[in-house]
């Protein structure tokens, strides 16, 4: 049985808090950028979690954020 090795070692997926440090920004731009859809994002059991490898593509390439309400 032939397997991938994406099957055999899957990526290490980061918290909304992870990728805010690795990316130095806070929390909360993540978790809005990800319902924004601007992060590629999945939800694991009410958590959002983030595949490093899609949004090292994304940030390569550079993507607006999503803007921040005002009142």
């Amino acid at each position: 049985m032939n397997t991938t090795s994406a099957t055999q070692n899957p990526p290490q997926l980061l918290s909304a808090r992870e990728l805010a440090t690795a990316l130095k920004l806070c929390p909360d731009t993540i978790r809005r950028a990800a319902k924004a859809g601007a992060i590629p994002s999945l939800r694991a059991g009410g958590a959002v979690r983030f595949n490093p490898e899609h949004v090292a593509q994304i940030t390569a390439h550079g993507f607006a954020w999503p803007k921040r309400k005002t009142n």
